[in-house]
This record gives structure tokens, sequence and C-alpha cells, in this order.
């Protein structure tokens, strides 16, 4: 009897001083540290041209990422991205920006909150209810060490729809 009361003050001591875990939930709840396997620069062909993506690691409770795509021998899109992490979850926020440096977004950044996490994959979603699209974005980390992101929008129904996958490797060729 002492023996299991032991192990089960032990199994709880362990889940509530783990702040990977939501009290009452059971399930983990993802922080930025979660994430820190992006940083780096990676690097891809495709969308018509080639394009490039760059993470600084966490500090200051953020990781600050940069994406160009170049096309023609001319930069056609540039996307400044933020994590964060807040009080009750990471968010990732960005905006699109044309080389006049005008932006895509007129008021506000995509807004995405990171919904799950392991060492391989963090899955970003939106419930912004007027932002059209995308809806959801996944970055997958592959067993041949490429970075794939995966670009989702969502219908009238919020089914997600349109899903497109673009590849990075960690040295640029």
């Amino acid at each position: 009897m002492y023996g299991k009361t032991a192990t089960a003050i032990i199994a709880l001591a362990a889940l509530l001083t783990c702040p990977a875990y939501s009290l009452g939930m059971g399930t983990p709840t993802p922080v930025l540290s979660d994430v820190d396997w992006l940083a780096g620069s990676w690097y891809g062909k495709g969308l018509g041209g080639s394009f490039e993506e760059h993470w600084t690691p966490a500090a200051g409770g953020t990781m600050l990422g940069i994406f160009r795509l170049v096309q023609d021998d001319g930069v056609s899109l540039v996307e400044y991205l933020m994590i964060s992490q807040e009080a009750e979850r990471v968010v990732m926020r960005f905006k699109h920006f044309r080389p006049d440096y005008s932006t895509w977004e007129e008021d506000r950044p995509l807004e995405f909150t990171l919904l799950s996490a392991s060492d391989r994959e963090a899955v970003f979603h939106s419930d912004v209810p007027d932002q059209d699209s995308p809806r959801r974005i996944t970055y997958r980390l592959t067993d041949a060490g490429e970075l794939m992101a995966i670009t989702a929008g969502s219908d009238d129904e919020g089914r997600l729809i349109d899903s497109f996958e673009v590849l990075f490797t960690p040295e640029q060729h």
C-alpha cells in the first residue's frame, strides 16, 4: 500500500512541476522551446524560383524569421515572421511584403497558435475569423534532415483544403 501511494505522489509531483502540461487537461501545452529546432538557415527551389527561410534561436521570449522568394533574378516576396511565447500560448505572426515594402495584409499580421509540437514537427493553426488563408502551417523535419513546410487554407465550413508543400535543405545549393 505504501509503495503505490508513494508512486502516485511522485507521479503527481512530476506532472505538477512540468511546465509542458496544462493542469486538469493532462495534455502537453506547447512552449517556445519546443520549436527551437527551427533555428537556422533553410533553402529550397519551387514556387517558380528559389527561396530561403532563416530563424534565429529563441531570445527574450521570441524567435525571429525571414522568408525570401526569388523569381527571375528578383525578389518577388518577403515575409517577416515572429514566434512568441505569450502567457497561455505560443503564437506565430507574420506579414507578406512586396519588393517595394508594401504589404499584402492591410491592417494586421496573420496570426497562428502553436497547437502541437515535438522535436520533429510543429503545427500552427489560425482561428482568426476574418483571416482568409492560410489556416494551418505545419513544419516537419524529415529523416533526411530537410525541413518541410505544409500550408493549408480552409473552405466555407472550416475544413482544411488547398494544401501545398515546400521542402528546404539546411544548405544552400
